[in-house]
Parts: structure tokens; sequence; C-alpha cells
């Protein structure tokens, strides 16, 4: 049987600089038996993965629709003699509902419409996980650099007061690709960018792999975001002073939520953690 390897990201976890190191090993790779996917982005070599997933805003008919296109730009990517490499950090969904209480709520969904589109059934996943502060920060902080925000201070109280975590995301990925086996990796133990795809695929070790050279997709500073919130046109006060912090207190609440996130996490039935 033909079998898949996915990269299910999450965000804000070095997805870009991992599939940098897909696209840079790319011939090493398919020598190897391995045919790829990843995203069009960066400009990276032979990235041909484009794929649109449900939105909570969709109706049925259109879900229907992404689903037939999802279908048939995926049936391209048949894998290899060793199976297929997918790389695509947006299946548990996207970060625009961050700060209203609402963390990946289309994970399950889309999971489950990756999973149909799919050409064969998927034998492993990885998922790269990150303590909540650090996450967060960074997720706005890409968020703001492109777009007008709210100011981080009036966001937290959301991110604060979320009832669903990491825990509710890794069931997700389990109960969409039944058939594959679940690695869960702290981002405090990523390492390389190669050595995260010997996590994905264990048989890739015995590749002579480089690791990309340059820093992929970093965070910008304060500063920076406070320059592209006046290019954007924020209004006079509204972002003036961007401070992307959480105090001493937030802070321990929510690493005291990770540890008892990690801890169901790795107690959970066909799911492999690594912290």
């Amino acid at each position: 049987m033909p079998e898949i390897f996915l990269h299910a990201g999450a965000h804000r976890t070095g997805t870009t600089s991992f599939q940098a190191c897909l696209a840079l090993n790319r011939h090493r790779l398919e020598e190897g038996g391995y045919r790829l996917a990843y995203p069009f982005r960066e400009g990276f070599e032979g990235a041909r993965l484009r794929l649109k997933m449900p939105d909570p805003r969709h109706d049925p008919r259109r879900v229907l629709d992404l689903f037939t296109r999802a279908q048939r730009h995926l049936s391209g990517f048949a894998p290899g003699p060793k199976g297929l490499i997918l790389s695509e950090e947006n299946i548990a969904g996207k970060m625009s509902g961050f700060g209203q209480e609402r963390f990946f709520p289309m994970a399950r969904e889309r999971a489950r419409f990756v999973a149909r589109a799919l050409p064969a059934p998927v034998t492993r996943v990885l998922f790269v996980l990150r303590r909540y502060d650090g996450f967060f920060a960074s997720a706005y902080r890409l968020r703001a650099s492109s777009r007008k925000v709210s100011s981080f201070d009036e966001m937290k109280p959301g991110i604060l007061s979320m009832a669903t975590g990491w825990p509710e995301v890794v069931t997700a990925l389990r109960d969409g690709f039944p058939l594959a086996e679940i690695t869960v990796l702290d981002y405090a133990r990523r390492g390389e960018s190669r050595e995260l795809l010997r996590h994905l695929v264990p048989e890739a070790a015995e590749l002579a792999l480089e690791e990309p050279s340059r820093l992929e997709n970093a965070s910008p500073d304060d500063a920076m975001l406070e320059a592209a919130q006046a290019t954007l046109g924020a209004e006079s006060g509204e972002n003036s002073s961007m401070n992307v912090e959480f105090t001493e207190a937030e802070r321990a609440l929510l690493d005291a939520r990770y540890v008892a996130d990690l801890e169901r996490i790795g107690g959970m039935r066909g799911v492999t953690l690594l912290s």
C-alpha cells in the first residue's frame, strides 16, 4: 500500500523552515523514492501544493466544491515507491480566530476533509506544538505585520479563557487520520529541520540531507510592528505602542495549562509524545 507521511504543522513552529528543507533536498528525496508536496511559498523549488479547506463561513455547497477541487488537485501527488511526504500547516486551521476564545475550531472537519481527498490513507502524522505564551505572541506578531489588528492586551482575555487547546487539536488529527501513527513533538526539542523530517520519515535517516542555511519566517519585533500598523493605517493611538507580552502571572497560567495538556496528550491512545 502506498504510504503518505503528513507534516500537519502547527503554525509558528518552524513549518516554513521545514518546507525549505524539503525543497533543498527535493532531488535527494525523490531519488530515494519519495514524492513531495508542499505549498507554493517563498519561491521554494518544486512547490506545487495549493490546498484550500473549509472555514466556518462556508455553506455545504461551498464545502462540496472545495472537496471536489482538493480531490482533483491531490490526485496529482501520487506517492512514489517509498511514499509521499506532504507538509501543510493549515490542516488544523487558520490563526484568525485567536482572541475570540476559538482555538482551531475547524481542526476535526479539516482533518477529515484532507483524509477523504488524498489518493491514499495517511500512515504517519507529525505535529509540532509550542508553549502557549510563545505560540500566541508569535502568531500575533505575524498577523500584525500584514494587517490592522486590535492591541495584544485586548486579545489576551480571549486567549486566556479559551475552553480548548492542543489536546483537542491532536484528538482531531488522530480521529481524522485513523490509520496513521500520530507523533507529537514539543517545539522546545524540535532541532534541525532535517531531524524533524526523520521523525516523520525514519527511513530518511539513510539519506545525506542538507539543512537550510537561513532562518525562515522570523517574527517581527515591536518596532517593526509599530511601523507596519502605521503603514496599514491603524487609527492614531490604537496601536501606537506594540507591547506583545504576557505578564508573569499570565505566563504562569499558560505554562501550567501547557504542562497539563502535554500530560493529557501523552496519555492518548495512538499518540506518541516527544517532549
